[in-house]
C-alpha cells in the first residue's frame, strides 16, 4: 500500500525561508544605490548651510577682503596668509596662499560674489539642477 503525499518537506521549507530572508535583506541595499545615484548632481541644504557658516566665520575674522566675479580673497587678521574661495569645475574650493585643494561645496554650475555695500557680501550659487542659493553675509571688520 503506497500512499503518495504532496507537500513541503522540512528541508524545502528551510530552503524557501533562507531565500526569502536573503531577498528581503538585499532590498534596502538596492534602494540606497538607486537613491544615491540621483543625488550626485545636487547638494543638500545642510551642505549649503555649512558652507555659508564656515565662510562667515572666516569673513568675520578677516582683516582685508577682496571680491572678484567668482573669487573671494581674504586675509585673516594677525596672520600672513591669503585664503581664496574660487570656482574650480563643478566645485568651490578653498586655497591658502595659492596652495591646496579643500573642497568647500560640490556640484555647482555657477558661483558669484558681490558687494552691495561696504559691510555686506552676497554669495550666489547655482546647483547643477538649476536651483539658485543666495546668502548675504555681514562684515564686522574694515569691510571691502
Amino acid at each position: 500500500m503506497s500512499v503518495k503525499r504532496n507537500g513541503f518537506t522540512l528541508l524545502e521549507t528551510i530552503f524557501c525561508f533562507a531565500i526569502s530572508v536573503l531577498l528581503l535583506a538585499s532590498f534596502p541595499l538596492l534602494l540606497s544605490v538607486i537613491e544615491t545615484e540621483s543625488s550626485y548632481d545636487t547638494f543638500t541644504q545642510a551642505e549649503w548651510d555649512t558652507f555659508i557658516a564656515q565662510t562667515s566665520i572666516e569673513l568675520r575674522e578677516a582683516e582685508e577682503v577682496s571680491i572678484y566675479k567668482s573669487l573671494l580673497q581674504l586675509s585673516p587678521s594677525g596672520q600672513n596668509i591669503v585664503v581664496q574661495y574660487e570656482k574650480y569645475g563643478p566645485l568651490i574650493r578653498r586655497r591658502v596662499n595659492g596652495l591646496g585643494h579643500e573642497i568647500a561645496l560640490r556640484n555647482i554650475q555657477s558661483l558669484s560674489f558681490s558687494a552691495h555695500s561696504p559691510k555686506t557680501i552676497t554669495i550666489a550659487v547655482e546647483s547643477l539642477k538649476g536651483k539658485v542659493y543666495e546668502a548675504v553675509i555681514p562684515l564686522y571688520g574694515e569691510g571691502l
